[in-house]
C-alpha cells in the first residue's frame, strides 16, 4: 500500500491521531495529514472526488471511503482501496 510504504499509515488508522494545536507537532502532523489526504483524493475518480474532499483530515477521508466501498466481507478488500 502506498501510504504504508511511505511510513504515513498512522494518519489513517489511529496510530498516529491528531495532536492538539498547542502541542509542538501539530503543525508537523498538519502538513503531513494534508499529504496522506492528497494521496486519497489524487487517485480516485474524479466524479467520486466531491463526495470526499471536504473531510477535513486524511482519517476521515479514510473511514468515508470504507463505509462507502467495504461490505465486511472481506477485510483485504480494505488493503486494496
Amino acid at each position: 500500500m502506498f501510504i504504508s510504504e511511505r511510513d504515513k499509515l498512522g494518519y489513517i488508522n489511529d496510530d498516529l491521531p491528531q495532536p492538539a494545536p498547542t502541542n509542538p507537532l501539530f503543525r508537523r502532523w498538519k502538513t503531513e495529514n494534508v499529504v496522506v489526504k492528497d494521496w486519497l483524493i489524487n487517485i480516485m475518480d474524479s466524479f467520486l472526488v466531491s463526495t470526499f474532499i471536504l473531510y477535513p483530515i486524511a482519517k476521515e477521508v479514510w473511514n468515508a471511503i470504507v463505509v462507502t466501498f467495504f461490505d465486511g466481507s472481506d477485510i483485504a478488500q480494505v488493503y486494496e482501496l
